[in-house]
């Protein structure tokens, strides 16, 4: 349960851990949330997204789960794209951001940003 203005950002950007398809979006059809870059293969064959901003996306999406940054880093970042909440897939490739996570199950850790 979150706010309808919530946009999130997730490392589960592919249809399995194994691929870069690009093509999941199953945390935005589940939650009717919007999220951050969730799908991107879609934004560019169907709603016209630039490569230019798909790939400002990535960059951004890598570095919220790269395991590189401070989470004062992480939350600059967020801030600055608009990003309330980090959805971390536990499966998939990425790193999750090293503070105790809002709510935690055995697939998913979730921060919320604000």
């Amino acid at each position: 349960n979150s706010d309808k203005s919530t946009v999130f950002a997730t490392n589960r950007t592919s249809s399995t851990p194994d691929t870069t398809d690009g093509i999941s979006n199953v945390y935005s059809a589940l939650s009717a949330r919007q999220g951050y870059m969730e799908g991107w293969t879609y934004a560019v064959s169907n709603m016209g997204v630039s490569q230019t901003v798909v790939e400002h996306k990535q960059q951004v999406n890598n570095a919220l789960f790269s395991g590189t940054l401070s989470f004062e880093q992480i939350s600059e970042l967020c801030t600055q794209e608009g990003i309330t909440c980090l959805i971390y897939a536990k499966a998939y490739p990425g790193a999750a951001p090293a503070v105790s996570p809002d709510f935690e199950n055995e697939n998913v850790a979730v921060y919320l940003m604000n």
